[in-house]
């Protein structure tokens, strides 16, 4: 049995493709808004913030259905 790492076959993940054409787009002068990845530069909103605080208040922290929450 071959225990060598497959790492280095995997295909590059597809959020820095997607950063790398976001900045290219920014570099030739067009906005952009940047939800790829990594840490907002935007504060959270105070309303996103407080129903965060009453979800887990009410006990609202487990997994969803593994597709989402059918009503939204």
């Amino acid at each position: 049995m071959n225990d060598l790492s497959k790492r280095s076959v995997i295909a590059p993940i597809q959020a820095i493709d997607l950063m790398t054409a976001a900045f290219d787009l920014q570099r030739k002068g067009s906005s952009v808004i940047h939800m790829a990845v990594g840490q907002p530069a935007a504060p959270t909103p105070q309303v996103v913030r407080e129903a965060a605080e009453r979800a887990v208040r009410d006990g609202k922290i487990g997994y969803t259905e593994a597709l989402g929450i059918p009503s939204l």
